[in-house]
């Protein structure tokens, strides 16, 4: 029986923009630890294949300290008898093919991985293992691809095996949005390759279907990397192959770090100190080991709204978390008088008119041609960066 482990999207060095350092390098060792529980798996239960498809890291340099991490995490798989093979995804493959090449071909120089580098001949390697007649085969992702193109298309997977595998790194056909402008593996072409397994990275979300006589799994992330993926379920799959075929499919979960998003609604808060009810229901959700998101959304009344200290109450979650993040872009402020009305029948205002409101006020009433000057560029440079 060959006994395999499929991972994908580990995203390896992922960045956050918002992260301070210490929180950011944090969040990385997390990480690496969620992916090397896909490591540990294969070690302890004694595989022999370890099949990586795809966004082992979040970036084509990635940091020294990520590149030795898999480096040593390798070298384990190498020593212990497990073949390892991979292929670049989406954030692994330069957009520019001038600007670099893929960083997984350091462990395939050092012989510790095979690394599947084309993105239009698999070149599948058999190896006998345990009596099996065992084909791997790889495409790294191109971004030569655009919406409408088929990855498969023109390709020939060509083995002499028992059992066939492929790994790629694109959306299929059903997992991803169909107007989503990027290729798409169509299940027609699945099915029609040739092959008895395909290892697909890039959804997040694992998934698992049969075409025709061709089994195709999408053993999602290690690890929820945004607020939009809080339903997603990490973890990567182990696999039993014999010479009849597939024996054993199993989805191994992973426990990743908590995250939760709350939408408190303005009008949930008090008029007299929207401060204190926004501080209280942050409080309410809040836990030290979690990423918190907080949508503070709806209308307020001018007076309200210039009662509310929202630094403050991101004080309070950010301390109370191991990442807080504010989003105020659903607030908008209504029954507000303007400083310089633009016309009377207008009763509703965004902030970003606001600070555009006050600007144009302040500049009405200052006493130079410089100090206005200095106010409009103010302005300029707020609402440029201003979401």
């Amino acid at each position: 029986m060959v006994r395999i482990v499929l991972t994908s999207d580990n995203h390896l060095n992922a960045y956050y923009a918002k992260m301070g350092p210490a929180v950011l390098a944090e969040r990385r060792k997390r990480i690496r630890e969620r992916w090397r529980e896909a490591v540990n798996y294969a070690l302890n239960h004694d595989c022999q294949l370890f099949l990586q498809a795809g966004d082992l890291f979040d970036m084509p340099d990635p940091r020294t300290t990520e590149l030795v991490a898999v480096a040593q995490d390798f070298r384990r798989l190498h020593e212990a008898g497990i073949q390892v093979y991979c292929i670049g995804g989406t954030h692994d493959v330069h957009r520019m093919s001038t600007t670099g090449v893929l960083a997984l071909r350091i462990y395939h120089e050092v012989g510790h991985a095979h690394v599947f580098t084309s993105a239009e001949n698999p070149a599948p390697v058999v190896k006998e293992i345990e009596g099996v007649r065992i084909a791997v085969g790889g495409l790294s992702v191109s971004h030569t691809f655009g919406r409408g193109d088929d990855p498969l298309k023109d390709v020939v997977y060509e083995a002499d095996a028992d059992f066939k595998i492929l790994l790629m790194h694109y959306g299929v056909e059903g997992t991803i949005h169909p107007d989503a402008t990027e290729p798409i593996l169509s299940k027609d072409s699945l099915s029609k390759i040739g092959v008895d397994l395909v290892g697909v990275g890039h959804v997040h979300d694992f998934n698992r279907f049969i075409l025709g006589k061709t089994t195709v799994l999408v053993p999602g992330s290690t690890e929820r990397h945004t607020f939009g993926e809080k339903t997603v379920h990490p973890g990567f799959y182990y696999l039993e192959v014999d010479r009849k075929g597939l024996q054993k499919v199993e989805h191994v979960d992973i426990v990743p770090q908590q995250m939760k998003e709350e939408v408190v609604k303005t009008t949930e808060l008090p008029n007299d100190d929207p401060t204190e009810g926004l501080k209280a229901r942050i409080r309410e959700v809040s836990h030290p080991d979690q990423l918190l998101k907080v949508v503070l959304a709806g209308p307020m009344s001018g007076e309200s709204f210039h009662k509310l200290r929202l630094r403050d109450a991101y004080a309070v979650g950010a301390d109370s978390n191991f990442y807080f993040d504010l989003d105020s872009r659903g607030l908008h402020v209504s029954e507000g008088p303007r400083l310089a009305p633009d016309d009377a029948g207008s009763a509703s205002i965004s902030q970003r008119q606001e600070i555009a409101d006050v600007a144009h006020e302040l500049m009405r009433i200052a006493p130079t041609e410089e100090e206005k000057a200095l106010y409009q560029e103010a302005r300029d440079r707020i609402l440029a960066t201003y979401t």
